[in-house]
């Protein structure tokens, strides 16, 4: 009887701690696509407002341009960031170079610069990184002497 009931609370304590352990699996998931769900968010919100000031015949290059910047860098080379080289492409605003952590060496002819290596000087850095904003621009900080802002900020007229 007394082995039984020992059976019987190492079964209910092990279902126990198997329920606890795939609710914290759950909630991790649950926090990775909510955070998934955020990023894109952001960026078609982002991409609505780009398309907007296009409609308005506002260019993100006379945005720039209209700030006293000739020169930018893009920080991050996915969906904004490589939208944003093509738009500056060929027109009157230089980019520099692409700073992205999975990308490294030569990308539509501009150099693709890890953030863990040494920055060349330009005027200004865009971060089209969405939802990792400030954590970049402090790490960013710390390597560069320019003004740092958000894709968000070009777009929005903040």
């Amino acid at each position: 009887m007394k082995i039984t009931i020992i059976i019987l609370i190492i079964i209910i304590a092990v279902i126990i701690i198997t329920s606890l352990v795939m609710r914290q699996r759950m909630l991790k998931g649950q926090n990775y696509i909510w955070k998934l769900f955020m990023k894109n968010d952001g960026i078609i919100r982002a991409l609505d407002s780009w398309m907007d000031l296009r409609e308005r015949g506002v260019s993100i290059e006379s945005i720039i341009k209209d700030n006293g910047y000739d020169r930018v860098a893009i920080y991050g080379f996915g969906v904004l960031g490589r939208r944003l080289y093509k738009e500056l492409q060929g027109g009157n605003i230089k980019v520099d170079y692409i700073v992205d952590k999975k990308l490294c060496g030569q990308g539509d002819g501009v150099a693709i610069v890890s953030p863990d290596n040494d920055l060349p000087k330009t005027e200004l850095l865009i971060i089209t990184a969405i939802g990792d904003y400030l954590a970049i621009r402090k790490s960013m900080k710390q390597k560069l002497d320019c003004p740092i802002i958000s894709f968000e900020d070009v777009v929005y007229g903040n």
